[in-house]
């Protein structure tokens, strides 16, 4: 595949029940400066769902895809490789529902594999997509704080798996693993690093949309730590849960850490964020000893649903300040200051 072909980059939105599930990552899709580069790959289920959406809502595009998975979609990174080996254009990336390019994004990264033809792929900067809160900084942070603005940009051995674009040739020459390397867990970073592949960390910008409401923010804690604390190589006899259970001071600092680096950007408003911060990481390491000693439970179902309507989990306010800036009908402007920290609300 060449990069002066006639799509330049394979973007895939992957839809859990109905097409109205993506309408505003498609909508900021469309924004996209080069649209016209774009190959654009729905998944879904069944592919007439997409019968839904309007003519002018896939419009602009170099190439639309409509593909089937066969069956209900419980895994966002699962289904997208259909998209993968179906796909045409020599770059491709996953973007999930809850996330919201800027309109540059594509265009610097086409731009940084042309720069660097070493590299397998690009990774870009995480801002928040909620109206600024303690609790969603807080959840935030705590999943992406080392992607979060301001970040290094440059040749690294590894980046944010989240919305990394990638040469489609390298994925498909791990074709036979990709339902195994690609969904959270299946290590397809270090899998890469181990090859002696590089990543650019570029500048192209996306938002995130964290949870800002505690039931939800404390069960996928909980869950993540519970996922963690069963991996086969953590259980075994006594001996090997004891041990496991001694690594919580470890985990839990290793957890912290990277979000203290960012609270000097927040000024005032750093204490009532850490606060929660601290909690959340203790939910997580809990959850991690009940992995440890009683197993994954529904640990994994909890962390795939909470890929899906992440609408559900935020503050009638976040709603709000979506709909202002990246609206389903398209045609809404990202934040003049994405990370302006000074305006923080209590959670």
């Amino acid at each position: 595949m060449s990069l002066s072909g006639q799509t330049k980059i394979g973007l895939i939105l992957v839809a859990a029940e109905q097409a109205s599930d993506i309408r505003r990552p498609l909508a900021c899709l469309r924004a996209l400066k080069n649209a016209a580069d774009v190959e654009l790959l729905l998944v879904g289920q069944d592919a007439s769902l997409f019968n839904d959406l309007m003519p002018h809502e896939t419009a602009g595009f170099g190439r639309v895809q409509r593909l089937s998975w066969g069956e209900p979609i419980s895994n966002v990174d699962l289904a997208a490789a259909v998209a993968i080996r179906a796909a045409d254009s020599p770059l491709i990336a996953i973007i999930e529902d809850h996330v919201y390019l800027e309109p540059d994004w594509a265009q610097i990264v086409i731009e940084s594999f042309d720069a660097y033809p070493e590299i397998i792929g690009v990774g870009c900067a995480l801002e928040i997509a909620n109206k600024p809160a303690a609790l969603a900084w807080a959840n935030h942070l705590f999943a992406l704080s080392k992607y979060t603005p301001p970040v290094d940009s440059g040749l690294v051995p590894r980046v944010s798996r989240h919305h990394v674009a990638y040469r489609t040739s390298w994925l498909l020459q791990h074709d036979d693993e990709l339902e195994a390397l690609l969904p959270r867990g299946g290590g397809i970073i270090e899998h890469a690093a181990k090859e002696g592949g590089l990543f650019m960390a570029s500048e192209a910008r996306l938002y995130h949309l964290s949870p800002s409401v505690w039931r939800p923010s404390l069960g996928i804690r909980v869950a993540s730590g519970r996922a963690s604390g069963s991996r086969p190589r953590l259980q075994g006899g006594l001996f090997r849960k004891l041990a496991a259970s001694l690594h919580v001071p470890r985990i839990f600092w290793w957890r912290l850490r990277p979000q203290l680096k960012k609270y000097r950007r927040f000024r005032l408003r750093a204490m009532p964020i850490s606060l929660i911060s601290l909690l959340l990481t203790a939910v997580e390491c809990y959850g991690y000893l009940l992995g440890v000693w009683a197993g994954p439970g529904e640990a994994e179902a909890i962390i795939c649903g909470h890929e899906f309507h992440r609408e559900n989990d935020v503050r009638k306010a976040d709603i709000r300040y979506i709909n202002q800036h990246w609206p389903v009908s398209g045609g809404g402007m990202p934040p003049s200051k994405p990370f302006d920290t000074t305006t923080t609300e209590a959670a």
